[in-house]
């Protein structure tokens, strides 16, 4: 069985092998089709043939419509692995479901991925790495993303690297805040002083040292919200400012993300600034 009548069909499990999950409308961001009914009809057959699992939207009372979300199979896996000639997993789970607000918020931390590789295209950067914490781990009843630190396991929504042109390496930890769906922010404001003191620790950029002789920059986190009300209230009051993480703290919300993932970083203090200074390529 192949599918190589189709490139687009593969290009699809291409996607999923990178990504891990996608929603039909991440998918046509990826421009591997630009009508719908043709996105559908190829989505289905993917499903036909056992290479894609997938959900069919959902709707709760009072919490909207979320979308429909598919993965590789361990089938699917098996034929993308052999197309790109590399080890492709599967997701850990047999179907991409799950209750509406995790798979929202794997999808939103899809969606920082989809725009960090757009803008690293665009800017002399190379994603070295893109670990979510739903990939498959390694370490029985650990998260993929778990480091253990003198304060207990940090669990990154993700962790990643950019690859520079001037030969720096810049570790990236990504979290992603939804709120829940009424956008409260308590949440947030009580679990972000807690990764600020994570991010800060030795161990977590051990993590990114770990085997790499070169150069390494400054760690950066990234906390996306959901909503820019979100994102102003951190910024209005930044819990527990005195902590060291808030100097490589950097804030945006997810339809900022989506436009230009690499300037217009809000910072404590209400400044703007790019991710990555162009002045400064050693930072």
């Amino acid at each position: 069985m192949c599918i190589r009548d189709s490139g687009k069909r593969l290009d699809i499990l291409e996607a999923l092998a990178r990504y891990g999950y996608l929603t039909p409308q991440q998918i046509q961001r990826l421009g591997i089709y630009g009508d719908k009914a043709s996105l559908y009809a190829a989505l289905r057959s993917l499903k036909g043939l056992g290479l894609a699992s997938g959900t069919a939207p959902q709707s709760r009372p009072g919490e909207g419509r979320f979308p429909g979300v598919y993965a590789l199979t361990p089938k699917g896996a098996e034929h993308v692995g052999l197309a790109l000639d590399e080890l492709v997993l599967p997701l850990r789970g047999a179907r991409p479901g799950g209750p509406p607000l995790d798979v929202e918020h794997r999808t939103a931390i899809v969606d920082c991925h989809i725009a960090l590789d757009a803008w690293a295209a665009t800017a002399g950067h190379t994603v070295g790495h893109f670990l979510p914490d739903f990939a498959r781990s390694t370490r029985k009843g650990r998260r993929a993303t778990a480091i253990t630190t003198g304060s207990g396991d940090y669990c990154a929504d993700a962790l990643a690297w950019l690859d520079g042109a001037d030969g720096v390496r810049r570790p990236l930890v990504l979290e992603v805040y939804r709120g829940g769906v009424r956008e409260r922010p308590g949440y947030l404001l009580k679990k972000l002083p807690e990764d600020l003191r994570h991010v800060a620790t030795d161990e977590v950029r051990g993590w990114f040292a770990k085997g790499y002789t070169g150069k390494l920059s400054a760690l950066r986190l990234l906390v996306v919200t959901a909503t820019p009300a979100l994102r102003d209230v951190v910024l209005a009051k930044p819990p527990v400012p005195e902590l060291p993480a808030w100097r490589v703290t950097y804030l945006k919300s997810l339809d900022e993300v989506a436009v230009d993932f690499g300037a217009g970083w809000w910072r404590m203090g209400g400044r703007q600034e790019p991710l990555i200074p162009q002045a400064s390529p050693a930072t």
